[in-house]
């Protein structure tokens, strides 16, 4: 995907426009919160793309109705802290309209033609009541835009605080976005995103984190013009759900089987998204203290920034220091409800397919909720999923033998399973036993034994169940062996189906599951230490120290738990206002026959070849997350 860097710091001066001059929020007069009902401004950002340092970051805005804002409400809080801050009242602030981003211009036709559709920026004008504020409190904002109708209906009990507001679970219907591409109606939900104030990248943020935004207290005015012109203060919002994409990007169209002459087409007809977390937090939770100084020791085998957690760029570098959000850089990553815990069954669906369902088409897109976890739990069953369908031989069905890389058209299978099985030890003797049982008791040479092994004639996908069978002739006549032989039959066929198994590919389908990365390899990586022992070379770019092995470079362990989090917390997983665009480059092997469930227990990284997937990530804010996927 081309690559598309939208907001300029021309277009940002747009927001620092709205947001007024700190000569202009100076000259305000002190106490009028407490004075009467009056007006006060908010300028929202909405999430767009910016420049960041992260290695993997490609910028793009996504979709214009990605962006519509339907509705719009804030919610006002008083306290001496963020956390502890308490509801007093919400207000519509759906009234004027979010301006388009139109001050990027580039000689771009299709950058340019992105740009104008893209509402960014807007104040909004709230008419407030009285309100009464001590000395130690402070006034935070937190804002919904296209909450009606999307789980924001009701408001929190005044009083209630806002730490333990924003922690309130909410159902994925909620999103304003489904599996399947659609948006709502009433568009997709956004709240307020979680900033630091200070720099990631090449340093540890402080961990100063807000999801509030801190308004100036001097900023009621008494019209809404006057509001309009000098906000109190600044949100940035971003979106509740997580994007996903797959797009076909393979250049060769078929694979090899037996030999480069021998080789199948295909085609990639499907998708969908499973191991799905079912709820999100009213905000995202980033605001955990420890992963701001995670620096990997593997930053010597990453190009990229050490810190990885919280950008090193600036959303709007120019706001004033006295509007809330002034110095605000994004941050990567958050915990979901289950983040630190598995429960059986909290994921759905944990296998693609089912009845009635939908398979997206390739370049299609699904919004999900954002599933996160600790290193401890980031293994394959815990780790939200795309499975694949790709059609093979043109949509006729086919089988396999095990191991063996042909493909068998119906009509050539028994002959292929039976001539397989006659090699087989068990079945071997037992026909030489039964051969020459027949013709010492007939006095004659005259015998022949035959294997004869039968796949199901009703196709039906995945493994099949063989029927065995075998006839003897004496001199041309069928003659049946002694029931002491018939008893032996039994135990070589149980022996025999140890060896083989026939898969039926069902209108050619195929299914790979591929597993979601959210830092990926540029920042987290592991394909470049996976095998320890080759790290003995000394010029191997992460060399295993004196008694480590994989398992405690991975962190299996509680001793090597903080080690591993620095290095690969964040690998998997996926985040909201996050794009994930999986890109299959090509496709070397057959999967499975039917879509598989995941109950792997296995640690996302030890899993072996995943049919010979290998994935490459970029990432969008909408930090798109572009996947190559090798097959």
């Amino acid at each position: 995907m081309k690559k598309i860097s939208l907001f300029t710091l021309a277009a940002a001066g747009m927001l620092f426009a709205a947001c007024s001059s700190e000569d202009a929020i100076n000259e305000q007069t002190a106490g009028t919160f407490t004075s009467g009902d009056g007006y006060v401004g908010i300028a929202i950002e909405l999430p767009s793309a910016h420049a960041t340092t992260r290695a993997n970051d490609d910028l793009n805005n996504g979709l214009e109705a990605e962006f519509e804002v339907k509705s719009a409400r804030l919610y006002l809080f008083k306290g001496a802290t963020e956390a502890d801050a308490t509801f007093i009242k919400a207000y519509d602030i759906a009234d004027n309209k979010f301006e388009a981003d139109t001050q990027g211009a580039t000689t771009d036709a299709k950058a340019q033609e992105n740009a104008t559709k893209i509402t960014s920026t807007a104040v909004k004008v709230a008419k407030i009541e009285k309100l009464t504020l001590d000395s130690t409190q402070d006034l935070y904002a937190f804002v919904v835009l296209n909450g009606a109708g999307n789980g924001y209906d009701t408001d929190p009990e005044v009083g209630a605080k806002f730490g333990e507001w924003i922690k309130a679970e909410k159902v994925a219907a909620n999103i304003g976005g489904d599996v399947e591409g659609n948006i709502s109606e009433k568009g997709m939900l956004m709240t307020n995103a979680p900033v630091s104030a200070t720099a990631g990248g090449t340093q540890a943020s402080k961990g100063d984190i807000t999801v509030a935004a801190k308004l100036n207290k001097d900023a009621i005015k008494t019209t809404e013009d006057e509001a309009k012109q000098t906000p109190a203060g600044c949100v940035y919002v971003e979106r509740a759900a997580a994007k996903v994409t797959v797009t076909d990007a393979t250049t060769t169209k078929e694979i090899e089987l037996t030999s480069a002459e021998d080789k199948m087409k295909f085609e990639i007809v499907g998708w969908q998204v499973i191991n799905m977390e079912p709820t999100f937090y009213n905000a995202r939770q980033a605001n955990v203290a420890e992963w701001l100084g995670y620096n990997s020791d593997l930053g010597n085998i990453a190009n990229t920034a050490k810190y990885r957690f919280v950008s090193a760029d600036q959303f709007l570098p120019t706001l004033p220091s006295t509007v809330g959000h002034a110095t605000a850089f994004r941050t990567y990553f958050a915990q979901d409800p289950h983040y630190d815990k598995f429960t059986e069954g909290k994921l759905a669906p944990t296998v693609a397919g089912g009845e009635g369902v939908k398979w997206n088409a390739a370049g299609g897109n699904a919004y999900i909720t954002e599933n996160t976890f600790d290193v401890a739990n980031q293994t394959s069953k815990n780790t939200t999923q795309v499975t694949l369908q790709v059609k093979f031989n043109e949509g006729k069905s086919f089988y396999t033998i095990s191991s063996d890389p042909a493909a068998y058209a119906t009509d050539k299978i028994n002959d292929a399973i039976t001539a397989k099985m006659e090699k087989v030890n068990s079945i071997g003797t037992w026909m030489k036993q039964v051969n020459k049982s027949l013709a010492d008791a007939n006095r004659t040479d005259k015998v022949e034994g035959k294997l004869i092994v039968t796949v199901p004639t009703d196709v039906k996908a995945g493994e099949q169940e063989l029927t065995f069978a075998y006839e003897f002739k004496v001199d041309g006549t069928v003659t049946e062996p002694s029931a002491d032989q018939k008893a032996e039959w039994e135990k070589a066929v149980a022996d025999a189906k140890k060896y083989y198994t026939v898969t039926c590919y069902e209108g050619g389908m195929s299914y790979y599951n591929v597993r979601i990365r959210h830092f990926g390899e540029a920042e987290t990586p592991w394909d470049a230490i996976a095998d320890a022992d080759a790290q003995n070379d000394a010029q191997a770019p992460f060399k295993v120290q004196p008694g480590e092995n994989v398992e405690q470079i991975y962190g299996y362990k509680d001793a090597t738990k903080e080690i591993a989090n620095k290095r690969f917390l964040g690998r998997y997983g996926v985040v909201r206002d996050n794009w994930y665009n999986l890109s299959v480059s090509s496709i070397s092997k057959l999967g499975s026959a039917t879509p598989t469930s995941i109950v792997d227990e296995t640690p996302d990284d030890q899993i072996e070849d995943e049919y010979y997937i290998s994935v490459h990530v970029h990432i969008l804010p909408w930090v798109l997350r572009l996947q190559d996927i090798n097959l």
